[in-house]
């Protein structure tokens, strides 16, 4: 099969190998065969004897930038947090798969669902959550071994505008956003921080996101934050763009008056007198 495999893969959209005993020698020969497999959408392997070393193959397939895989079912294979781990790592960068069935995996505990919670959703900070998984919306089956916190993450993800589900597990996890990244922006940053508000606004939420007061207080603490030097700096500058200013004017003032006094001259117009200013008009 594996040798048969790079043959028909540009048309082979759906694979199902449940049920035939396939061990992990038999997946890495399979999956070094659809590596070049971009039209491949589905691939079935429940009730198999699939372990680390076959969850490692499958894992970069799916790291590949040229897997086109939306649904991945590994229903009943005994994958236990090891191959949670595995799964959730490769899938940091995954922006295809949708669908990701583990049920009837009961060797999946807390530690291994915790690392699909943080692949949907990490808390660490606003940026990491932002770089998220926003695209895998599936990983349950008959049985209801799902957490609540990835379900919920889950749910989340079947919207179709990614930015907003983004800037609601931000709203969801984040209650105070630190403005310190951004002085190096400047004042410049300010409108950025107010329209990221005003369109977090406009994101449905099931729960009060307070978006009015999490503005001001973002705004507060940024004006607030901005360093003394910085102040200081900003002020000499716009001191000089003033001295600046009056110099070219005063520089184009005389200008104007030596034009006045050529034209002057040349119609004979004014004579030379001791008194202050030297020429006096006739």
């Amino acid at each position: 099969l594996a040798t048969l495999l790079p043959w028909t893969t540009t048309e082979l959209h759906t694979l199902d190998l449940s049920n035939n005993d396939i061990d992990d020698e038999a997946v890495e020969a399979l999956m070094s065969a659809l590596a070049n497999g971009n039209k491949l959408r589905k691939l079935i392997l429940c009730n198999n004897f699939i372990r680390a070393r076959g969850w490692r193959a499958i894992s970069t397939l799916l790291a590949s930038p040229n897997c086109n895989l939306e649904q991945v079912f590994f229903t009943d294979n005994r994958i236990n947090d090891e191959g949670a781990v595995i799964f959730a790592s490769v899938l940091a960068n995954n922006c295809k798969l949708k669908r990701l069935a583990l049920s009837y995996n009961a060797a999946i505990t807390a530690e291994g669902w915790a690392a699909f919670s943080k692949l949907l959703c990490n808390t660490s900070s606003v940026n990491k959550t932002f770089l998220s998984n926003h695209t895998l919306q599936d990983m349950g089956g008959r049985d209801a071994t799902v957490p609540p916190d990835v379900s919920s993450y889950l749910d989340l993800n079947t919207g179709t505008d990614k930015k907003q589900v983004a800037i609601i597990k931000i709203l969801q996890n984040h209650h105070h956003f630190n403005m310190q990244p951004l002085f190096e922006w400047d004042f410049k940053a300010l409108p950025l921080v107010i329209g990221w508000f005003e369109r977090a606004a406009a994101c449905p939420t099931d729960f009060n996101a307070n978006i009015g007061n999490r503005k001001l207080s973002s705004i507060y603490q940024f004006i607030r934050g901005i360093p003394p030097l910085y102040i200081e700096s900003r002020l000499n500058q716009e001191l000089s763009e003033v001295c600046a200013t009056e110099m070219k004017l005063e520089l184009t003032l005389k200008l104007q008056d030596i034009k006045q006094r050529k034209r002057n001259v040349e119609g004979g117009c004014i004579f030379y007198s001791s008194a202050p200013g030297g020429w006096l008009d006739l």
